[in-house]
């Protein structure tokens, strides 16, 4: 039997150096597959004079800390804004609906004004 050379909570696994159970390092190609990502694209933002992707370079190799991917990543989430027209439309049409079951007939949208 012969022991690990490292601290206990944290293992190689390929081209992984698991800090935590949730938390590792990543050398460019592998957080490529895992994020979905091209190694160009993290590449290219590596050096974003904005935004830069949080990295270390031990050695001249690029890796990237799990948890810090991901809280960077985050600043790109997008929240879709609501179909305003849509919205409306489909209330027009709820409260013409529930005018006809009334007995009220609805008029044109147009005869409103």
């Amino acid at each position: 039997m012969h022991s690990n050379p490292l601290p206990p909570g944290e293992h190689i696994a390929g081209h992984v150096v698991l800090l935590r159970q949730d938390d590792y390092f990543l050398d460019l190609r592998t957080l490529a597959k895992s994020s979905g990502l091209s190694v160009k694209t993290l590449r290219t933002h590596l050096s974003d004079p904005v935004h830069p992707l949080p990295h270390y370079r031990p050695g001249g190799k690029i890796i990237v800390r799990w948890s810090e991917f991901c809280g960077w990543v985050e600043r790109y989430r997008e929240i879709l804004a609501p179909d305003v027209d849509a919205i409306v439309n489909e209330m027009v049409t709820g409260l013409a609906t529930l005018n006809r079951k009334r007995g009220n007939p609805s008029r044109p949208r147009d005869e409103w004004r």
